[in-house]
């Protein structure tokens, strides 16, 4: 812009099209959010099918406490099983959100404009940050909800 003569000015691209920018950046805080209730009611779905696990194996946990099994081995024993389970439905996720990313990145599935967007099919950015965290989480939320219900389910009589 400097090396201009007077009298003339230049202008960015990104100067030129704000309003697109802008609306880049809501969509962008929308998706956010949406994708954070996702996680949540997911996390929701895995607290509730531990519970109903918990609630199911109760004849289970009574018979091996009818055998001599102590308290603290009993809760061990569900802890281990709703991590398992956990792991597995985390790993099983990312699998699949990898694969469905991959596909769509590779085959073009999506028709784009080309005239209009100058691309010719859509571009994934596959963070494995993200995808980190999105693990982390789950497996914390499998943790915590397994510790609970294992301790719940040892003190019942």
């Amino acid at each position: 812009k400097d090396d201009l003569p007077p009298g003339y000015d230049a202008m960015t691209w990104e100067d030129l099209n704000r309003d697109l920018f802008d609306a880049i950046h809501l969509e962008k805080r929308v998706l956010a959010i949406i994708m954070g209730m996702i996680v949540i009611v997911a996390a929701l779905n895995i607290i509730s099918l531990l519970a109903l696990i918990m609630l199911s194996r109760r004849h289970e946990a009574n018979i091996l406490r009818a055998l001599g099994m102590p308290r603290h081995m009993l809760a061990k024993l569900f802890r281990a099983g709703g991590m398992r389970l956990g792991s597995i439905g985390v790993l099983l996720g990312l699998m699949l959100g990898f694969g469905a990313s991959w596909i769509l990145n590779v085959l073009p599935l999506i028709p784009i404009e080309k005239e209009i967007y100058f691309l010719d099919r859509l571009p994934l950015d596959i963070s494995p940050f993200v995808c980190g965290i999105i693990g982390t989480f789950g497996l914390g939320v499998c943790f915590i909800v397994s510790w609970f219900a294992g301790a719940k389910l040892a003190r019942m009589e």
